[in-house]
């Protein structure tokens, strides 16, 4: 590098010359707690939605909030899936705590109280036919393979704390297929 730099001195050798130090990456994780936030923070211009919501949880000065495009949460990274066509990685489809199912639009970050959220969409999900009945009788949300049957078009507001884990999404011209990871289902 400090050949290429003296031989040819240049506005993008320099860049490149950062984009390539370690110490260049640094900025690109916030840590919140245990969570990793992973970019480049950008401003948070909340909807007229979000902003009730934000409302609702008691969160009025979002002012010094901003939106980062990936979290990392006990070694898994999470994000508001494809945002290009490159990106062949899409964990949006997360399980909650409660057995819910969202996708994640947005991951918000607090910078005064270090709160952590995501605005996502409630995916409305029925077992798959291949699922064993005794599970489905059990408890449905347990079958290792969901069906996505809706996703819901309003917004809601979840603590990031509350993920539980990321699911693979398995879009199929026969429907639209998700499970929950790692497989929880081996006692089964």
């Amino acid at each position: 590098m400090i050949v290429l730099k003296d031989s040819c001195e240049s506005d993008n050798t320099r860049a490149f010359d950062k984009a390539i130090d370690s110490k260049s990456h640094a900025h690109r994780v916030k840590y919140a707690g245990a969570i990793q936030l992973l970019g480049v923070a950008q401003p948070f211009k909340p909807s007229v939605e979000e902003e009730d919501i934000f409302n609702h949880m008691h969160v009025h000065d979002l002012q010094d909030c901003v939106q980062y495009m990936l979290l990392k949460k006990d070694g898994c990274h999470y994000g508001p899936g494809r945002v290009s066509g490159s990106s062949k990685i899409d964990n949006s489809y997360v399980q909650l705590l409660n057995k819910k199912i969202v996708c994640i639009k947005k991951i918000i970050h607090k910078e005064t109280t270090n709160d952590c959220w995501i605005v996502a969409n409630r995916v409305r999900v029925t077992p798959s036919k291949y699922c064993p009945l005794v599970v489905v009788r059990y408890d449905p949300s347990l079958c290792c393979q969901q069906v996505v049957s809706s996703i819901d078009e309003d917004v809601s507001v979840y603590e990031v704390s509350q993920i539980s884990t990321v699911c693979v999404n398995m879009p199929f011209a026969n429907g639209h297929f998700l499970s929950a990871m790692p497989n929880i289902f081996n006692m089964f």
